[in-house]
């Protein structure tokens, strides 16, 4: 496997089941990601140079679509209901099997972040 960008020094992509990809781009700059956007015709530099993409038919996100495992460090911490969906941990493992099946061989794209106002929770 090829790995390009910077990379933390404990990051593994093994550790995730994802040791079969053909490459992996770590945190690349933003006019890195530009280039590789337009390198691979899914973009266009507008005339005020911004990057312009076409989403397709799904542009936004769908608040109702977000599924958390519930188990017992989930069960009595998250707030379920609408938003927040359950969802079985053997239906998780069958998804991440089919996630990194599909991943095998291909190109992906890795960006080390977090949400998160404070440090202490990050």
């Amino acid at each position: 496997m090829k790995e390009t960008g910077i990379k933390s020094k404990t990051a593994s992509l093994g550790e995730l089941g994802l040791e079969q990809v053909a490459c992996a781009y770590w945190n690349l700059s933003a006019p890195k990601l530009i280039e590789e956007t337009i390198i691979r015709k899914q973009g266009i530099l507008t005339d005020t140079g911004a990057l312009a993409c076409d989403t397709g038919a799904f542009t936004g996100r769908s608040p109702k679509d977000k599924y958390i495992v519930k188990d017992q460090q989930t069960e009595k911490n998250v707030w379920w209901g609408e938003v927040n969906s359950p969802f079985s941990s053997s239906d998780f493992d069958t998804l991440y099997h089919r996630v990194t099946a599909y991943l095998a061989g291909k190109e992906i794209f890795i960006r080390d972040a977090y949400a998160c106002a404070s440090p202490e929770y990050a």
